[in-house]
């Protein structure tokens, strides 16, 4: 179960954190400003956050400013992204 503030961070039961509304930052992506601010709400550093989108360029500019991104494709499946994430974070 999560729980969800006005701010549009929810955090879920495990203590993981993502956006939703993400329009209220002012900035689209693939702007370093967004993902800047983003990852000043979050309250993570940038290396401790998983991206998934399905457009390359907001892809690039996530791990130019360090998150964990991955392309989602019609093939995709969410605990492969997951898996990948914790994977790139125990190296």
């Amino acid at each position: 179960m999560s729980r969800s503030d006005r701010g549009g961070k929810h955090t879920n039961s495990k203590g993981g954190a993502s956006l939703t509304h993400l329009a209220a930052f002012g900035h689209q992506k693939p702007a370093a400003e967004f993902f800047r601010l983003a990852t000043e709400h979050i309250g993570l550093a940038a290396g401790e956050i998983g991206f998934i989108d399905d457009v390359e360029a907001n892809i690039e500019a996530a791990r130019q400013f360090g998150w964990k991104a991955m392309q989602w494709t019609s093939g995709s499946k969410l605990r492969d992204a997951i898996a990948a994430f914790s994977h790139r974070q125990s190296e």
